[in-house]
This record gives C-alpha cells, structure tokens and sequence, in this order.
C-alpha cells in the first residue's frame, strides 16, 4: 500500500492573501487516501485556524524578518519535521529563498504563478523550482519563454465551484445596476468607470463592493462630490465569497476596469451567476477566459467609448444580454469549473 503523498501548501495567510478561497477549493477535494496535507502561513495565525484545523497548520518563518541564512535553516527544519515530499506555494511573493531551502532538503517545489510581477527574483525563484503553473498563456510567452522552463511549466486555469455560484432568480430592482467586486484602488481603475458615468442615463448606478486604499477612495469621492454622482455610486464595503450569488441577484453586470489583472476569478464567478460582465483587456487573462465573447464583453481603458457604447448595448438589447448570460454560465460549466482544476493538479502532483 503506497503512502500518501505529503504536500505543503504555502500562502502567506487566509486573511487577506487573494489565493486563499482558490487554495481552500483545491484542498478539500484532494483525496486523503492519496494526499496528506499540511498547509504553511506566515501571518495571521489565529485567522488561520478559523478556517483551518490546528494540527494541518504549519508556521513558517517569515522572509525579510531574518537574514538568509537562519531562514533557509528554519524553513529546512519544517520540511524535516514534517516529512514533506512536494511544496506547492501559493504566495504572490519573489521569494526565492523558499525553492531553495527545498533544493537543499530534497524536496519537490512547485508554484502557481498568478500575477504579472517579474523581476530577478522572480526569475531566481523560476530557475529553482521543480516546476511552473501558470493560469492564462500570455503568462508563457511574456515570462517562461526561455528554454530553460520549457520541461517544467504548464497552463491550469483557475476553476469556479459551480455548487457555490450559479443563478439565482432576479431580485427586483429599479436601476440599472453595474457592481465592482475587489480592491478599491489606483490599479483597479474605478475612476474610469466614474468618468464614463458622466455620458451614462441618470438610471445607471455604480455598487463597489471591495476594500478601499483611502487615498484613493478620497479621489473617488472627490469626482464623485464635483460631478454630482453621489446618488449613483455607492461603496458598499467588503463582501464575502459565500455572499458573492446573493448580492449579484441585485445587479446586472460585473464590471472590471482594470490597469493590470492576471486571472481575475471574479468574472468567473459573476457568469456562473448568470451576470454578463465587461472587462478591460489587460494582462491576458480576460481575453483567454472570455473566449468567443471578448467582442462584447472586452474593452480597452484607452477607449472610454468602447465602454459606455457595450454598456448601452447591453441596456437597449434585451437579446445581446441574454445570450451573454447564457453563454457565460455556459463557458464556465464546459472550461472552467472547480474540478478541471484539481484534476489537473492531481496529475501534476503524481507525475512531479
């Protein structure tokens, strides 16, 4: 009888880390005859066990708290002590030092790569992994193009629990609603949505549901007071994943006006909602994730135009909106459910 195979899963913590709805998807489909699994934080410790059993928690050291050396030391220490066969982080972090303790211990390491940051530490932590996942292709070309990486990189796109999200009946409403979901900040661009409002029908709302950086949610509110919009923008504060279909009930499409995006998740979950969203086209991943739709539902940030003309097609065409909202749930169920990603990740796990 073989042993399972023992994993360290690593993300700085389940707090505020964005892999972590991702990671506790994987994880508990994983099946315990097969995988053992201990899960790394770094912080937040207590928010930890909330979410997590105390005995499947590991602590980890903390990079840039310690020098080098009494890092990899300690990191080394929690392979060992824990009999770890394969590493598998989730960290947004250039933390090269983490592949390395693992070259040093013999043990397998691998990273899922979800963000669009490169630097030389990136590449560091590239060269001393065993092996790359990367969730949308531009990600290959722009960074693993070397054919140093060629044997050890491959493409899961991220998957949508479609017992979780799926469509809800309307809840009644008198606006036409756009919603947010996510960060409020320079990067996420809500201001270009705010400007484009000014060419919008007065029945046209804005709902930001997300944390705020405060800088930049006193230049929103600043537009917002000059342009007189209060009546039609409306911060509604952070939101949970489990409260995600219920609020969409409210809204008629996800917006996305990002700068820079990797894979957002979030147009995921809105069309396994039955929302249609519109997306900028930044970084590659809602182009690869929208497929045959990027027409209708893909815009430049360069083109305020192109926006406002998609939303008014989607209010005026009762038709365009609902096959986009069929065509969405139906993208998700065929190419991007929950499943497809942890099968995928099964055969990695047992071929790595």
């Amino acid at each position: 009888m073989h042993r399972p195979i023992r994993i360290l899963f690593t993300i700085p913590n389940f707090k505020n880390a964005g892999s972590q709805y991702v990671l506790l998807a994987l994880i508990t489909r994983l099946h315990k005859n097969d995988f053992d699994i201990k899960i790394g934080v770094e912080n937040h410790w207590d928010y930890a066990k909330k979410v997590i059993l105390e005995n499947n928690l590991v602590q980890l050291p903390k990079p840039f708290q310690v020098s080098k050396i009494p890092y990899l030391k300690q990191y080394i220490k929690v392979l060992k002590t824990n009999n770890i066969d394969l590493v598998h982080s989730w960290d947004y972090k250039s933390n090269y030092l983490e592949p390395l303790a693992c070259r040093l211990a013999g043990v397998k390491y691998l990273y899922t790569k979800k963000n669009n940051s490169w630097s030389r530490p990136w590449q560091l932590k590239s060269i001393l992994s065993h092996f790359i996942v990367y969730d949308q292709p531009e990600m290959k070309t722009r960074f693993f193009s070397n054919q140093i990486f060629a044997n050890k990189i491959g493409l899961i796109p991220h998957g949508v629990d479609l017992l979780k999200f799926f469509p809800l009946e309307k809840s009644p409403h008198s606006a036409f609603n756009m919603c947010y979901v996510g960060n409020i900040n320079s990067n996420k661009n809500q201001l270009f949505v705010l400007k484009a409002m000014l060419n919008f029908p007065e029945n046209i709302h804005l709902n930001l549901f997300g944390k705020p950086d405060l800088n930049y949610k006193s230049t929103l509110e600043s537009f917002i007071e000059v342009n007189n919009l209060k009546h039609r923008v409306h911060f509604r504060g952070f939101i949970t994943q489990s409260q995600l279909p219920e609020m969409f009930r409210t809204q008629d499409v996800l917006v996305l006006s990002s700068l820079e995006e990797g894979f957002p998740v979030c147009l995921l979950e809105a069309m396994a909602c039955g929302l249609p969203v519109l997306s900028s086209d930044s970084g590659g991943g809602a182009k690869f994730m929208l497929q045959d739709m990027t027409k209708d539902c893909l815009f430049s940030i360069d083109d305020s135009a192109d926006f406002e003309n998609k939303i008014l097609n989607l209010i005026q065409d009762q038709d365009l909106y609902q096959s986009l909202c069929k065509e969405g749930l139906d993208l998700v169920k065929n190419r991007f459910s929950i499943e497809q990603e942890v099968n995928s990740y099964v055969k990695l796990y047992n071929n790595i």
